[in-house]
């Protein structure tokens, strides 16, 4: 798709700095490109979406070997009275895929979940907004959990504050300063900053959302976090 996107500027720029600006055969090649990348662009989102439905899946099946994952019993979330269908639906998908003993930890068993344009978590009243970005809901559901079990689990936070601040600071013990990376500006993009402590809830969400492949540390750290605590 980029080297699609690069064609059609390139034959842009060409048109806009001829002599000739109406060469018909120049206009031929633009709509062409343009053809071409309109293809790349569906192909790309036709992956993408595969690939977002697939990598939940293996995760499950590989983690359920180490360890017992998703709910059993009294070991799953308990939904409040407000809660609506479609936004239990989706947290349950999630649910699926959280080691079973943080479903058991008995202060974070209880949860709201109710549909809305944008995802948010209220920890006040536990209640989850989850917004479906084409995905079922599953994106903001997952990030609105990750927050919820890390505001239960203080060495989850820890966890997630300590990798945070090794991606975004520099220099040696007693004089750290924060630097500028691509990983700060993943976040900046998807409206998550590092310093509010979300790296658990953003690496969940990228499972679901099809940009997992966006960022291997991130996606290492919720796999080592997953087996081991």
């Amino acid at each position: 798709m980029a080297a699609s996107e690069r064609r059609l500027v390139n034959l842009q720029a060409a048109r806009n700095s001829a002599t000739v600006p109406d060469d018909p055969d120049l206009d031929i090649e633009i709509t062409a490109a343009r053809s071409e990348l309109a293809a790349a662009r569906r192909e790309y989102s036709d992956l993408r979406t595969r690939y977002a439905a697939a990598v939940p899946v293996a995760v499950a099946a590989s983690l359920a070997d180490i360890r017992d994952m998703g709910p059993e019993g009294n070991s799953a979330i308990v939904f409040g009275p407000d809660t609506d269908p479609d936004a239990e639906r989706a947290v349950r998908g999630v649910q699926r895929l959280i080691p079973r003993s943080w479903l058991n930890t008995p202060e974070a068993r209880r949860l709201t979940a109710v549909d809305g344009d944008q995802g948010r978590y209220e920890p006040e009243g536990q209640r989850v907004t989850v917004a479906d970005l084409a995905d079922e809901g599953l994106g903001t559901a997952g990030f609105a959990l990750g927050q919820h079990f890390a505001g239960h689990l203080g060495d989850l936070d820890a966890a997630q504050r300590a990798f945070q601040f090794s991606r975004t600071h520099t220099g040696r013990p007693g004089a750290r300063r924060m630097q500028r990376s691509p990983w700060e500006r993943l976040w900046r993009r998807h409206q998550t900053q590092p310093e509010t402590g979300d790296t658990l809830a953003r690496s969940i969400q990228a499972m679901f959302s099809g940009d997992w492949y966006q960022d291997d540390d991130l996606r290492a750290f919720l796999l080592g976090l997953f087996p081991t605590r």
